[in-house]
């Protein structure tokens, strides 16, 4: 039946003008490959790079959150390194540096995680506030330091009971922050990923069907 039908088509086309012939061939021809390249404009023009990206960005999200967390609690532990060992100078001045270098570290991990969730358009208060929250933890630790003499035995008594307890808000920020980023953080990356790949799915479909038409027609008209 496909024989006879295709054989139907070629001897109706046969039938037809040369001109005419050659018309409809180039016009059948022209919409194919304007279907294939419409297909690919509205797909990706690089479908792979983006899709990779997009995975790429679930694992880096999870990462950052990690990185942020542990940062945060590394920064938390040298401050207790500064009181409980700060009475030796040297000592004092090396946990102060890496103090420091934490809290720099934390700051950075924040911003990366705001310029990554931007991408997807997703709403940064939450982090902005966090930044700010814990901006200020480490300028009211900085504060304290002015109470503390490394020639007084009871100073980190007395640092420590200047600031004990304003790092719980920050660190209850942080807890939900990445407890949000393992729930509806990696879901969304997750569905970005599935739509570019249904994407390149249908493009590849569009691409398919034309090359499709594009052989039929050259079956018909006798050409190959």
């Amino acid at each position: 039946l496909q024989g006879s039908w295709l054989n139907r088509i070629k001897s109706a086309y046969k039938n037809v003008k040369y001109s005419q012939q050659v018309l409809v061939l180039f016009a059948v021809l022209l919409l194919s490959q304007l279907y294939a390249g419409y297909g690919s404009h509205i797909g990706l023009e690089d479908p792979v790079s983006p899709l990779t990206e997009a995975n790429h960005s679930t694992l880096e999200l999870t990462q950052l959150g990690d990185d942020v967390l542990s940062g945060f609690k590394s920064q938390v532990q040298e401050w207790k390194n500064i009181l409980i060992r700060g009475n030796d100078r040297e000592l004092f001045e090396k946990y102060l540096t890496r103090f420091k270098q934490k809290e720099a570290e934390t700051q950075a991990g924040l911003d990366r995680l705001q310029i990554l969730l931007n991408t997807v358009e997703v709403d940064t208060q939450q982090i902005k506030a966090l930044k700010q929250s814990h901006k200020v933890l480490g300028e009211k630790y900085r504060e304290a330091l002015s109470l503390y003499e490394t020639s007084n035995i009871e100073s980190f008594r007395i640092v420590d009971m200047a600031v004990r307890g304003i790092d719980r808000s920050t660190a209850k920020q942080m807890d939900a922050l990445v407890e949000w980023m393992d729930s509806e953080g990696r879901q969304i990356f997750s569905s970005r990923a599935a739509t570019l790949s249904e994407k390149i799915d249908n493009t590849k479909a569009q691409i398919g069907f034309s090359l499709v038409i594009s052989i039929t027609v050259l079956l018909i008209t006798g050409l190959i």
